[in-house]
């Protein structure tokens, strides 16, 4: 009820930032999203659930990511409404978190690439706020579509400027000096073409600040929840691998690809200021989710965001260790 209540608060703008502003796709024809997700009620609803723990909407939120997501040095308590009330730490606390330099995000399933543009539009306006020291901003995503890739690669060069864009490469951000400007606002794109984050388990273990998922939540027969192909093999986009198919598709209480992510989230999550944000249905048994994620994780996962649409309710569930 509460997460419902939140939903609809947001789109207020008297009490809330309004409908978040979905990032321009002006770059797209019709015929790419025969092969990508179109944005959607889903995408709506993780966008305003961005916006509204990022968005410097007012001076409850403003310039602090809500004190999960990006190592801020702020404690965060909730109110009834979801709101996410700010107080300062000590002077020692604070500093010891501003040493660290820079802010990653992942996007399991990029899609379109639009939830980690506008994710990094917020976090972009955050730095540049008066008194807001300048980090980097490091964006990665994963997608088994090709396709998705490359969209997104199209959607980070349409919306941000000066980003840099490295395709398949783990690259430590930290020592490439070559691209460092300390007195500039810097954003990367890291962009994987493999299975939810499989590859990246070791290299961002435990380093991720905030995590996107709109995962395939679907309830479908097993058999087409789509399947990661190596990109050296022959593969076409009817495979179901590349099939957009395959950005909905979750199996047997459309749960086959959200089990799968959850010991990886838990894996890359930062304590214990991480934050994930997944998108997920009625059917596929939240409540079920979040014992899991409790009990061998110890991660605190809550309904967030909750909205009609059309014949199902859509949730964005919010994973912390607070």
């Amino acid at each position: 009820v509460e997460a419902e209540k939140l939903a609809k608060l947001c789109l207020s703008n008297a009490a809330g930032p309004g409908p978040a502003s979905v990032p321009s796709l002006v770059h797209l024809r019709m015929a790419d999203y025969n092969n990508v997700y179109e944005p959607s009620d889903d995408t709506y609803l993780m966008l305003d659930a961005l916006n509204w723990d990022f968005g410097s909407w007012n001076d409850s939120v403003n310039g602090n990511g809500n004190g999960n997501g990006n190592g801020s040095g702020n404690e965060v308590s909730e109110d009834t409404t979801g709101n996410r009330n700010i107080a300062c730490k000590d002077e020692n606390e604070r500093n010891d978190d501003d040493e660290k330099n820079r802010i990653t995000t992942l996007e399991l399933g990029c899609g379109t690439g639009v939830n980690t543009v506008f994710l990094a539009q917020l976090l972009s306006q955050q730095q540049q706020q008066e008194g807001q020291r300048k980090k980097k901003l490091v964006h990665i995503v994963t997608d088994i579509n090709k396709y998705a890739i490359q969209v997104t690669k199209r959607t980070a060069q349409q919306n941000i400027t000066n980003i840099s864009i490295d395709d398949d490469v783990d690259i430590d951000i930290d020592k490439d000096t070559d691209r460092i400007d300390d007195n500039q606002q810097q954003q990367f794109l890291q962009t994987h073409l493999c299975d939810l984050a499989t590859p990246l388990l070791q290299s961002k273990k435990g380093q991720i600040d905030i995590l996107i998922f709109n995962p395939p939540y679907v309830p479908t027969p097993d058999e087409e929840v789509g399947q990661f192909c190596d990109p050296q093999c022959e593969s076409d986009v009817t495979s179901v691998s590349a099939s957009i198919e395959a950005s909905w598709a979750g199996g047997t209480n459309g749960r086959v690809v959200i089990d799968k992510s959850l010991p990886q989230i838990a894996t890359l999550l930062s304590y214990p200021h991480g934050v994930a944000y997944m998108i997920t249905v009625d059917d596929n048994q939240p409540e079920e989710i979040a014992s899991i994620m409790r009990d061998n994780y110890g991660i605190i996962v809550k309904p967030f965001f909750r909205r009609r649409a059309r014949n199902e309710f859509l949730t964005v569930l919010k994973m912390t260790y607070q």
